[in-house]
């Protein structure tokens, strides 16, 4: 019998070993191939598809329908999970792949109303874009109407496949940007709770500093718990006149900050046609460059901050079916929702009511005694697909603009360069027109300051075209004077990067593509400056705060990777609770992590004159909780790291499951922090947002242009491209970006072939 047991058990291993290998062959077998050839339906000519050493995917087409359909294989053929995920996200339908672990996102995202916004965007489609973007559409279904018995990985454990690709599933990877890069909602909440609970005298010192009006009708909310992980990105971007670079001709640097993602959210393209061509990245998902050049200009963006979210306390009649405007009561538009859940035979049945401005977000996103409705620009539609592929083919300036004003969201603050020597910026998007305390607050909808009057003219927004300077830069911060004549909002960041980067750039008489890559590598933070100075004039009594103070003697405010920039963040951190959590109470982890990068009191004093906010006391409290925490965590001060704490995590979005952790790629140590060039940030000392994606644009050689991205262009974990880039992120390195034909055959790591079917 024990023979028998021991022969059993030496079977069962053997099976399973047996079913694991053959999984294991399964994943490997469905790595992308680097030669191939394919045969699709509707192409009318050859397109010939080159992978770069690096990974850049570079498409050669002979006419633009071509183009597009070769771009929706190829980017399905390198992301089609990440791009089924995505869409599933943005239609609220990932429990009908997760289970019951993904309802509650589900039904937020069903609450938000993107889908609606979805079918607003498609109708404003002229019959060309409809046309490319069935083009697109076309070639991503070829790829999954492919001839393969093997399965891509996440497909075949999550034990589904993909249905086929549509027009709306490329236009709701806008909408999922617009949120990921809009808060104003969230930003009224907390704005809102904070007033109505701690008054006027409180609110004006823990809120933005451009805040003219607090209101006395304002209504409390809180947040649900999804908006409680909530979090925003940031960006750099700016541009230099030949004036100022050692070629004569313009450079222009970017590097948005967003969630590092594994897979990125970026994918890195090339799109040729005998019209235009265009380098830079994309989204899986979308046909188009986002972030590049093509062969006339080259552009980049960072988010405006511009307000374009409202909230509103709506009045309902005793049945909640009719809500009121001014002296009649009009009927909620009823939306009925069903998810359908994994593992379970009865979909999840909810209902979303409309008002006519939008969703009635009370109690999935939000709770409040009052019912709340969302007003976001949106839901009325807007044409940024169009304004994105005129900005491809733009030739000049004029052309430029004229792209941009189609914009609609997310609003971003583009900047510009062409090859004739001329640099701009342009703040582009729909903006609505109203009261800033409507757009600041939660007010009753009955207030007529909440009536949104059209959008700002296009004439009205913020341009500049060669400035004098001959620079222009933009990170997020404040872009007019405060007198400018509309309200844009309050969602900018402190401007210590803008200052930052604007000093370095006037430092050196003139710069090359290597001198912008080391400023986007700054890691100089100002508040820790200022803050720095201050310690040393303190008088401290206990020895942990004197021994603090000693550390940051000669420190000069850089947040690399050692012991003065670890006792720094957990100081400021420790600071933050000391002075304010006291006064907020639970609500105090929600404001810091949602204000601690904006105009608001604390930075403006403490980038200032900190005396007049901290007393020595309270500084001394937070430099002795900081000392023991790192003493604690690491021993005497000589083993203290900052980058041992500020640690980002390249993680698949399966890879939460140990079982599934193969997916994941590795651990970066990170330097920097939220107030650096180098903007590195996260929940407690963790880093989650960093720059995704980094390029420096030479006007004058477009192939001496480089760029560089967190992972790499492929979804597959078993690719060479899965994070060929991640070492050369981690250590601020580049990669050539390559424009010119001979330049890109020259570096060429692997060819595939997309014939017309009737050629077979």
């Amino acid at each position: 019998m024990k023979r028998i047991i021991v022969w059993f058990g030496l079977g069962l291993v053997f099976f399973l070993l047996g079913i694991i290998s053959l999984i294991w062959l399964d994943f490997y077998c469905s790595r992308p191939a680097l030669k191939d050839d394919f045969y699709l339906p509707g192409l009318r000519e050859p397109v010939e598809i080159y992978i770069d050493d690096y990974g850049v995917t570079h498409l050669y087409a002979q006419n633009e329908e071509d183009l597009f359909l070769a771009c929706g294989f190829i980017q399905a053929r390198d992301r089609m999970w990440q791009m089924d995920f995505n869409r599933r996200l943005g239609q609220g339908r990932l429990a009908e792949i997760l289970g019951s672990r993904a309802i509650e996102i589900d039904k937020i995202m069903r609450n938000l109303g993107l889908k609606e916004a979805v079918v607003r965007d498609k109708e404003l489609l002229s019959p060309w874009e409809r046309k490319l973007l069935e083009k697109y559409s076309s070639g991503v279904n070829a790829w999954l109407n492919r001839s393969s018995i093997w399965e891509e990985p996440e497909f075949l454990l999550l034990r589904y496949r993909p249905q086929p690709w549509r027009v709306e599933d490329s236009l709701v990877i806008k909408t999922l940007l617009a949120l990921s890069l809009c808060k104003d909602a969230v930003s009224e909440v907390l704005r809102s709770k904070i007033l109505a609970e701690k008054g006027p005298l409180l609110a004006r010192q823990l809120l933005e500093e451009g805040i003219q009006s607090f209101p006395e009708d304002v209504v409390s909310a809180s947040l649900s718990s999804y908006f409680r992980d909530f979090n925003l990105g940031a960006s750099n971007n700016w541009v230099l006149s030949g004036e100022r670079t050692v070629s004569g001709k313009p450079l222009l640097a970017n590097d948005p900050h967003l969630r590092i993602s594994l897979p990125s959210v970026w994918y890195e393209i090339h799109l040729l046609c005998p019209e235009w061509a265009a380098i830079g990245v994309s989204f899986p998902g979308v046909p188009l460059v986002i972030i590049g050049h093509n062969q006339h200009i080259a552009w980049g963006l960072t988010n405006s901050g511009v307000d374009v979210q409202d909230l509103s306390a709506e009045i309902l009649d005793e049945s909640g079916s009719y809500y009121r405007r001014g002296d009649e009561w009009r009927p909620l538009r009823r939306r009925q929702e069903f998810i359908q859940v994994r593992g379970r035979k009865k979909p999840v049945e909810f209902y979303v009511d409309w008002t006519e401005e939008g969703p009635l977000v009370t109690p999935v996103l939000f709770t409040s005694a009052r019912p709340l409705s969302l007003r976001w620009v949106i839901y009325e539609g807007d044409r940024t697909f169009a304004a994105l592929y005129g900005v491809n083919r733009a030739r000049n300036w004029a052309e430029f603009k004229a792209a941009l004003r189609l914009f609609g969201a997310p609003s971003q603050n583009f900047v510009y360069a062409d090859q004739a020597g001329n640099i701009g910026y342009y703040l582009s998007g729909q903006i609505p027109r109203r009261s800033a305390e409507a757009g600041l607050f939660i007010l009753p909808r009955e207030d007529k300051r909440t009536e949104w009057l059209g959008t700002i003219p296009e004439e009205a927004k913020p341009t500049i075209y060669n400035p004098p300077s001959g620079l222009i830069v933009t990170a997020n911060n404040r872009l007019t004077p405060r007198n400018y004549p509309y309200y844009l909002g309050e969602e900018w960041d402190v401007s210590f990067r803008a200052q930052r980067i604007e000093t370095l750039l006037r430092a050196k008489k003139k710069h090359d593509v290597s001198s912008l890559g080391l400023i986007q590598q700054d890691v100089q933070n100002l508040l820790a400056q200022s803050l720095a100075n201050y310690i040393q004039k303190c008088s401290f009594r206990q020895p942990e705060a004197r021994q603090a103070q000693e550390i940051l003697r000669h420190w000069e405010g850089r947040i690399d990777s050692g012991r003065e920039a670890a006792l720094f963040e957990v100081f400021l951190t420790q600071l933050g609770k000391n002075l304010y959590s006291g006064l907020l109470g639970e609500d105090f982890p929600l404001y810091y992590r949602f204000f601690r990068r904006k105009e608001v009191l604390f930075n403006r004093l403490v980038g200032q004159n900190p005396q007049e906010i901290l007393p020595v006391e309270l500084v001394e409290k937070s430099l002795v909780e900081a000392y023991l925490f790192l003493k604690k965590k690491f021993g005497e001060p000589v083993n203290w790291r900052w980058a041992e704490l500020h640690v980002l995590a390249l993680n698949h979005p399966l890879g939460a499951s140990r079982i599934l952790s193969f997916f994941n790629s590795r651990k970066v140590y990170l330097d920097g922090d939220l107030f650096t060039v180098k903007a590195t940030f996260g929940r407690a000392w963790s880093a989650q947002w960093a720059p995704s994606y980094r390029q420096v644009i030479d006007l004058a050689n477009w192939d001496n242009s480089v760029a560089v991205f967190s992972s790499g262009n492929s979804g597959h974990f078993l690719s060479k491209f899965y994070d060929n880039q991640t070492e050369l992120w981690a250590t601020g390195q580049y990669h050539p970006l390559l424009f010119s034909a001979s330049r890109v055959k020259r570096s060429v790591q692997g060819k595939i072939i997309l014939h017309p079917q009737s050629k077979k």
